[in-house]
């Protein structure tokens, strides 16, 4: 990985990031000053070809000044470490996750394999956030999918899971290690695992996740389908199933709606769609989609 850091993300990390709200309390937000914005009674002379002019582009601090960057780096890593799962922890890893450097990588995989549950989870939050194509990270993932019980740590190793493009053995490794997934006990496991498994090319899992006895795992279904820009009839007739079901739950038939208009649907699920508009667009419950087309 490339080492790169942006200038004021550098002022960021070397100054201990008081700026960021991180460490202490954030300023409140106030209007520039004259000197920033220039007083009405005067305003700043024009500058005679200013147009002309080119600043010098910023220079990156990993580049141009690397015991600068280093110790700004270590920093904010030493404080992140100390602070995951924390607040304050959230934060550091938002700033981190802008940082390319392999190190914040490393950071994340030690909080990985410290065994305690909250660094855990601010590490995989980390990578989920770097979203590095890497097949250490996708093999350190899996792993903790195959043989970790507790949920909580499954369903942040499913959101750390990106889809990439990769040789297809391996992508079919991945489908086997998270079909299993779509039927664990934990709910939100279940529904994590639908998203993911939909974002690899697998929407049997979705579809079948619509009929889950949990309306968040049947709402995250119906998102998944539609995330998938793949429209078949029977996904059309899957969806519009839910949203003409008036005994479902609302959060639900909602989803399933606004899935249907990402694709052409025939003429029955089109009209389940615009009876499901008209009947509710009128008290302004719902914004108007995007009008799906018709084959």
């Amino acid at each position: 990985m490339k080492r790169t850091a942006g200038v004021s993300l550098l002022a960021l990390l070397i100054g201990g990031l008081g700026g960021y709200g991180i460490g202490r309390s954030a300023p409140s937000p106030t209007a520039p000053s004259k000197a920033q914005k220039g007083s009405r009674e005067s305003p700043p002379a024009p500058v005679v070809g200013a147009s002309c002019q080119h600043s010098d582009p910023p220079r990156d601090p990993a580049v141009h000044d690397p015991p600068m960057y280093e110790g700004g780096l270590a920093k904010a890593l030493s404080r992140f470490k100390e602070t995951a799962g924390t607040e304050e922890g959230d934060r550091w890893a938002d700033l981190l996750a802008r940082v390319r450097d392999p190190a914040v990588e490393e950071i994340a995989f030690e909080l990985l394999r410290s065994g305690v549950t909250a660094q855990q989870l601010a590490g995989l939050d980390l990578l989920d956030r770097l979203n590095i194509e890497n097949p250490d990270t996708r093999r350190l993932l899996l792993d903790l999918l195959r043989n970790d019980p507790r949920p909580e740590i499954l369903g942040g190793a499913l959101y750390a899971l990106h889809p990439c493009v990769t040789d297809p053995r391996e992508s079919r490794m991945v489908v086997s290690v998270l079909t299993p997934l779509a039927a664990h006990p934990d709910s939100e496991v279940r529904r994590r695992a639908v998203l993911s498994l939909a974002q690899w090319g697998r929407i049997g899992p979705a579809l079948g996740a619509l009929q889950d006895p949990s309306p968040d795992v049947r709402a995250g279904a119906a998102f998944a389908l539609g995330e998938t820009g793949m429209g078949s009839r029977e996904m059309g007739e899957a969806l519009a199933a839910r949203v003409a079901d008036e005994r479902e739950d609302w959060a639900v038939r909602e989803t399933a709606w606004r899935s249907l208009s990402r694709f052409p649907l025939d003429e029955r699920t089109y009209e389940v769609y615009r009876v499901f508009r008209e009947c509710h667009e009128a008290a302004g419950e719902i914004p108007e989609p995007d009008e799906p087309s018709q084959p």
